[in-house]
């Protein structure tokens, strides 16, 4: 299957090349409708997606959706379209508040960008993100519990049309109430096994699992379940803390397993922190991780937390994240 991939990459090589350069480059913030760039254009677009496994990933948190309004900064379709993967920040996912105007989003960037739009839960109780089924409707043994939740978030998330789970894991620095009887131990690999019939790279669904926050608690037996791990690696203003964050986690995930983020909502201007890079010197954060590979081999790629907000950067839309997707990928020439 991998080799007939690279087939149809390399016959789509000639129109490739023109094209990738329009992938990343700047489009003007006053622009209220996606365009359409022809249809050899998004063919090739959805086939450099298909192989993200072999290459490093553009990733983000994407906050505030609404799929509509006079302004594009809350819908997905206005983000580069070479960004790989969106984890849909709060819980505007949530059946209820799930519009016509988002389905229409959705289906845009999905179908016609090849983009993968996760749902992200910060884990806790059993039922959290469920609101339509009645607490004292789960089972009362605690794993039948979870084995029964996990089946229905999936299927949930499958049903309303979208790629997979991003679970933000923080049992210990969620808060208590944010992540009351969040599952660890022998509870957590039940019920990662259990996404893992619906979710990620054991399903054969095509759905992703993915998972961030204190990542170094998961149980090692349920690494090979995700897809990827997402370190939220703010501020970071070095190599040596990038590679200090990956150590910390390197028994469970694999280095392209790993993606580093930084914190948008705090430094969307600038890009990030002041990153001291070994050859570049000092640099903004973004492109610092962008650049930067564990010593254990390659990473799985870097983004950013709240991405939104770059939309509205006074120089370019996106930026920053652009110029990361160009490092991580460059252009054809």
């Amino acid at each position: 299957m991998r080799n007939l991939i690279y087939v149809i990459i390399l016959l789509l090589l000639v129109p490739f090349a023109a094209c990738q350069d329009e992938w990343t480059e700047i489009e003007s913030k006053n622009i209220q409708n996606p365009i359409d760039r022809g249809e050899v254009y998004w063919k090739n677009l959805r086939a450099y997606k298909s192989v993200m496994l072999d290459r490093q990933v553009a990733f983000g948190w994407f906050g505030g959706w609404t799929g509509s309004g006079s302004s594009m900064v809350s819908r997905l379709s206005a983000m580069p379209d070479s960004v790989d993967i969106v984890g849909l920040w709060g819980n505007m996912w949530h059946r209820d508040k799930m519009t016509p105007e988002k389905y229409v989003d959705l289906k845009y960037v999905r179908e016609k960008k090849g983009t993968k739009i996760l749902v992200t839960t910060l884990l806790g109780w059993v039922g959290k993100e469920l609101p339509n089924i009645p607490e004292d409707s789960w089972p009362k043994d605690r794993q039948e519990a979870l084995k029964a939740y996990a089946k229905a978030l999936a299927e949930e998330i499958i049903d309303l049309g979208f790629d997979g789970l991003d679970i933000d894991y923080e049992p210990i620095i969620g808060g208590t109430q944010d992540v009351k009887d969040c599952p660890m131990g022998e509870d957590m690999v039940v019920f990662v096994k259990t996404l893992g019939e619906y979710l990620g790279p054991k399903s054969g669904s095509n759905k992703l699992l993915v998972i961030d926050g204190e990542n170094y608690l998961l149980p090692e037996s349920v690494a090979d379940y995700f897809n990827y791990a997402i370190g939220q690696n703010y501020a970071r203003s070095s190599n040596s803390y990038l590679q200090s964050d990956y150590n910390n986690i390197r028994s469970i995930f694999k280095p392209h397993q790993y993606i580093i983020t930084e914190n948008f909502e705090s430094y969307w201007r600038t890009g990030g922190v002041s990153f001291s890079d070994p050859t570049l010197g000092n640099v903004n954060a973004l492109k610092g991780f962008a650049y930067w590979q564990p010593t254990q081999g390659r990473k799985g790629g870097c983004g950013t937390y709240h991405m939104e907000y770059e939309y509205g950067h006074p120089d370019s839309d996106y930026k920053y994240l652009r110029e990361a997707i160009q490092i991580m990928n460059p252009a054809v020439k």
